[in-house]
């Protein structure tokens, strides 16, 4: 693996699966063809990575713990995952979570790049208290940015979330049972409000979209199952709709989420859900697009003496990276073959010679069978888009639909 602008080389293991850990190499950017340093990330507990200093727990200053704040919730070590609940009900905030964190339940802000965009001053928090690695989207960015305090913990490395006043790679303190629940309710009624328009909204797209699809899946996911999500697309997707409203395994965190950031997005995604359902034995699914799937094709091979994973593949298939139709380059002359790079394969036959089960699938009723559908193996559902354009046009109206809204 080599970085372009300085030339230096990383040895990348995709998945240290024999031994329970899953080791990924992250590039850390907010968009695609943003470029910033390689920084590597151990989904496990590390301390050997993180001096003794900065694991010992810390108080959060009093000075705010009555103020107005959000949690912003990212990917952090396993052990961790009750944490974000427990805090979050001790301060009375409110709570954005960002995949690959699990869903906190009834305190979590609706749809939370959507209703970041409010002008409401009364929605304005004082302070944000970041945990793990966060930043999957620009709006998220943005609030940081913006919030003159900013305190973060379970840091992942010195170079995120270097605006915080307090930072630390361990875990502050659970404070005592604090009063801010008007402030709270404020931000969970708003993201109420936001979710009904958006399920309007889905109900009125003819044409299947991604959105369609992770609608369902945060409908229909069984408790206790697992889901290993693709960047790009597929994570901002779950991080779009995410919400507390749909009162399901998902929403209320019975549904754990793993998700791995390469250097282009789409590194050994296939490799690595495979490994995350031999590890945790759950039904597992994974949720990525064609070109990630098609960048790690040869990863459904599985040589005769090793386990076969039970798993299904949920693939959104627009012929090609959809997320580029999404950004300001979209409609420029080469746009297709630069950015859009269409493959024209059938991802399903290409399951069929690999020996694997692959249906083809292209209305929501469909998918919802195939979600209930339980087998042995691997197994692939292809969700065809009717193309990229479509896909994008139907995320923009979520947007567009929403400024209009705040506008008035």
């Amino acid at each position: 693996l080599t970085n372009q602008e300085t030339g230096s080389s990383t040895t990348l293991s995709v998945a240290e699966m024999e031994s329970g850990r899953s080791r990924n190499v992250v590039w850390n950017k907010q968009e695609p063809a943003a470029k910033q340093p390689a920084v590597e990330s151990v989904a496990e507990p590390a301390p050997a990575q993180q001096n003794e200093q900065q694991n010992i727990p810390e108080n959060i200053s009093t000075e705010y713990l009555n103020k107005k704040g959000i949690i912003i919730a990212g990917g952090t070590n396993l052990e961790y995952e009750n944490y974000v609940s427990e805090i979050s009900q001790a301060l009375d905030w409110p709570v954005i979570v960002e995949p690959p964190h699990i869903c906190v339940g009834d305190n979590m802000i609706s749809n939370s790049s959507v209703s970041l965009q409010s002008k409401n001053q009364e929605l304005k928090p004082e302070v944000v208290l970041t945990i793990g690695r966060t930043g999957l989207s620009r709006q998220v960015n943005q609030l940081i940015k913006e919030t003159k305090v900013v305190l973060s913990c379970a840091v992942p490395s010195v170079i995120t979330n270097s605006l915080a006043k307090q930072k630390i790679g361990g875990l502050f303190k659970i404070p005592a049972k604090q009063n801010n629940t008007e402030w709270k309710n404020s931000w969970i009624n708003h993201g109420k409000m936001v979710f009904e328009k958006i399920q309007k909204m889905l109900s009125s797209f003819s044409p299947i979209s991604s959105l369609h699809v992770v609608d369902l899946l945060i409908r229909k996911l069984p408790i206790d199952s697992h889901i290993h999500l693709s960047s790009s697309f597929a994570a901002r997707d779950f991080d779009l709709l995410i919400s507390n409203e749909y009162q399901s395994p998902f929403s209320n965190g019975k549904v754990s989420v793993s998700m791995n950031r390469g250097v282009n997005g789409i590194d050994g995604v296939v490799s690595t859900a495979i490994g995350a359902a031999l590890v945790n034995k759950k039904s597992t699914f994974a949720f990525l697009g064609d070109i990630a799937t098609i960048h790690d094709l040869n990863s459904f091979v599985i040589p005769k003496l090793e386990k076969i994973p039970n798993i299904t593949f949920i693939i959104c298939d627009n012929n090609g990276g959809g997320i580029f139709s999404t950004l300001p380059q979209r409609g420029v002359s080469g746009f297709e073959k630069v950015f859009g790079t269409p493959h024209n394969l059938d991802i399903a036959k290409i399951a069929t010679s690999y020996g694997i089960s692959s249906t083809v699938i292209k209305t929501s009723s469909d998918l919802r069978h195939e979600i209930s559908h339980h087998s042995n193996g691997i197994r692939i559902v292809v969700a065809k888009m009717p193309n990229r354009e479509s896909n994008a046009d139907s995320i923009a109206a979520v947007y567009k639909k929403y400024a209009e809204l705040v506008a008035l």
